[in-house]
């Protein structure tokens, strides 16, 4: 979306959909808790109440490290009141997913870019455990939804133990 007319807006779904973040997370982002040497972002304030340090890839870093910095309040997404930090970025969104050609019956919200990182990662075969410290989850139950994607991995994770086997025995078999 490199031609939307609010970039800030653009930088904030992106970060969203990299880290698993929470909208209102994201949209009150300050620069004084991000730490771009050491690559992680501290959210004074969670959902919980209690505070959790997101780590940040390489491509989350180089995304902060673009955004100008503007205001004296040191937003990392501010709005067009410089002083106050970007309030919604649902119309960005919205024309993110007709650009997309994601239309339909199918309602489609930001917080789902939350569920989307939850997704890609355990579709990446990252255990649950490190999922539910990524997206700050408190519990573990919140974090198993995302578990019936992990039978692929899984999939394959029983197929090498089958082959594994079936290497083991196919020499024996032949000398008999």
């Amino acid at each position: 979306m490199a031609d939307d007319p609010n970039q800030t807006a653009v930088a904030a779904l992106k970060l969203l959909l990299m880290t698993g973040a929470r909208r209102e997370e994201a949209l009150k982002a300050r620069w004084e808790h991000v730490d771009l040497q050491r690559g992680t972002w501290l959210i004074p304030t969670t959902k919980s109440g209690r505070a959790r340090t997101v780590v940040l890839s390489r491509q989350a870093i180089e995304l902060l490290q673009a955004q100008p910095s503007r205001g004296p309040e040191g937003w990392v997404f501010p709005g067009r009141d410089p002083s106050k930090p970007l309030h919604d970025p649902r119309k960005t969104f919205l024309r993110c997913l007709s650009k997309a050609n994601i239309k339909g019956p199918v309602q489609v919200r930001i917080h789902d870019l939350r569920h989307t990182a939850a997704s890609l990662m355990v579709s990446q075969g990252i255990s649950l455990f490190l999922v539910q410290k990524m997206l700050g989850h408190s519990a573990p139950t919140m974090t198993q939804r995302y578990s019936h994607l992990a039978d692929d991995p899984l999939r394959a994770a029983a197929q090498s133990v089958g082959d594994a086997i079936e290497a083991a025995i196919a020499p024996a078999a032949q000398a008999a």
